[in-house]
């Protein structure tokens, strides 16, 4: 069983090495204002880049380019950043370590900015971690500038906000529909700024001719259902009953769970949470006979439960079709009905068995809406009266409702 795990992961692995991240019709523009035309790999940056690989065609070579070489780049009607210069505000955003001083803590600093609305106003992202900062300029304020919003505390038990931002624009973008009363009610994220900037272009007769429209925190989710055959598998520690360990042989059972998965809006897709219910039951028993006393001692195990598990998967794209994906996951195990039986000169004693939780790791494939999946739980650590040690190997076969 073991080899065919590992010839399994093995021919898997080999799969997953060409399952690349894609390049796409893009643009690069540098910094003598020179255009060309090549292929991006389009990541889909979570955080804000300061380099990317482009080719020039299919059977070129990869190249790097940096924040520093370039003025511009883009994937045809999905993303654009732009190079710039500027003073970027550093303030803490930690509750714990917030300032007390309502200015922002600025840096001067080149980077790569997400263009969210491209017009006669422009606005833009750049987002490291939990930093999230948005620029603006326009054709009569052509310098980039930070839209300025900090949280401070001016004192023990107060938090404060600076949301500033809201005057910079009333003050550089004249339009009659922009009032202190609208503003007062837009806030400092992708929705708000980038709905606030399409209407001061249309207010101004200006052409949009980009809005980033990239998946606006668009969390999606699938429900999976999914049979599978669990192979599993116990050994019992030495213990005040018997002084030998025990391990049972691997036997299978049959099991069934349905999963939620929430494809997370980053990174073209590849990557999700899953959150999944599934029974599990094992029934087996080991005879041993003492080689000079010739007493027979007798473990059981009848073990139900539900496995609760929560992880983290990510996918390989093969083609539109078809994706490889592995999994992480934790593990928490609720037994109900279960219990170790021992058997020994006609008495019998038996062990509840508690609650634990433990660690899995799972390979699979998904064809449209079919999925097969290889997955191996770990030692499930317990709180029981004896030591015990139990894992399973998973065959899943799932298919996605929706």
């Amino acid at each position: 069983m073991t080899k065919i795990l590992h010839t399994i992961f093995l021919v898997c692995f080999g799969i997953i090495s060409f399952a690349q991240t894609r390049f796409e019709e893009g643009y690069i523009i540098n910094n003598k204002n020179e255009r060309k035309e090549v292929l991006i790999k389009n990541v889909d940056w979570l955080n804000n880049p300061q380099s990317f690989e482009y080719k020039l065609d299919e059977n070129s070579k990869i190249e790097t380019e940096t924040v520093n070489n370039v003025k511009e780049f883009g994937v045809i009607g999905k993303s654009i950043y732009v190079s710039s210069t500027v003073l970027i505000d550093y303030s803490s955003e930690d509750i714990k370590n917030l300032s007390g001083d309502i200015n922002p803590e600025f840096r001067e600093e080149t980077l790569f900015l997400k263009q969210l609305v491209k017009g006669e106003a422009n606005l833009y992202k750049y987002r490291k971690g939990e930093r999230i900062r948005y620029f603006f300029n326009s054709t009569d304020h052509p310098e980039i500038e930070q839209l300025v919003y900090k949280m401070y505390q001016p004192y023990v038990n107060r938090i404060d906000y600076n949301k500033f931002y809201r005057t910079q624009i009333l003050t550089n973008f004249k339009c009659a529909s922009i009032t202190k009363n609208l503003l007062g009610k837009v806030e400092y994220n992708d929705k708000n700024l980038t709905e606030l900037f399409e209407t001061i272009n249309n207010c101004n007769n200006s052409n949009v001719e980009f809005v980033d429209k990239a998946k606006k925190n668009n969390v999606k989710f699938h429900l999976n259902v999914r049979p599978r055959v669990n192979l599993n598998q116990l050994t019992i520690d030495k213990n005040n009953f018997d002084f030998q360990s025990t391990k049972f042989d691997r036997a299978a059972s049959f099991g069934i769970g349905l999963e939620l998965e929430l494809t997370l809006p980053f990174n073209n897709d590849k990557w999700s949470a899953i959150v999944e219910p599934n029974f599990v039951s094992y029934k087996a028993d080991s005879e041993r006979i003492a080689p000079v006393t010739d007493i027979k001692s007798k473990w059981s195990v009848d073990y139900k439960a539900i496995d609760v598990v929560v992880g983290i998967r990510h996918y390989f794209f093969l083609n539109s079709q078809s994706k490889i994906f592995i999994n992480g996951m934790f593990v928490p195990t609720f037994a109900f009905n279960s219990a170790l039986t021992f058997e020994r000169n006609n008495t019998t004693t038996e062990i509840e068995i508690g609650k634990g939780f433990n660690y899995g790791a799972g390979i699979g494939y998904t064809f449209n809406k079919f999925t097969g999946e290889v997955r191996y739980i770990s030692d499930i650590k317990r709180k029981d009266d004896i030591g015990n040690s139990y894992n399973n190997i998973s065959f899943i076969i799932g298919y996605n409702l929706f």
